[in-house]
């Protein structure tokens, strides 16, 4: 049995957001609301099971600004790069950013 729960967190925590909303109830402490959100969401897989359809700020929100659009198309350059690079080929490649992690983190102390 599926048991929800309401997580504060951060927004850094947030990857990314898509296109598709839903009205949530506004007080979610109740089991009927965390019920209600269990069924949006899923339903929401069932009609997107492969991936969520990302928001797209150009498209999606129409903003036109060149600047921003600049931003976007460098950092869907620097995606592209990341994905395709070779250490990423690399089978120990988890280990090794996690490794690396270990380290950024413990020179940040």
């Amino acid at each position: 049995q599926t048991v929800w729960k309401l997580v504060p967190m951060t927004i850094d925590c947030v990857d990314g957001l898509s296109t598709v909303r839903h009205k949530l109830p506004k007080d979610l402490s109740s089991k009927e609301a965390k019920d209600q959100v269990a069924r949006m969401v899923k339903e929401v897989g069932a009609r997107f099971p492969d991936d969520l359809p990302t928001l797209d700020p150009i498209k999606d929100q129409k903003i036109a600004d060149a600047g921003f659009m600049s931003h976007v198309d460098k950092q869907d350059n620097i995606e592209k790069r990341h994905a395709s690079h070779p250490l990423k080929k690399n089978k120990d490649f988890e280990r090794l950013a996690n490794q690396f992690r270990e380290k950024e983190a413990s020179a940040r102390k």
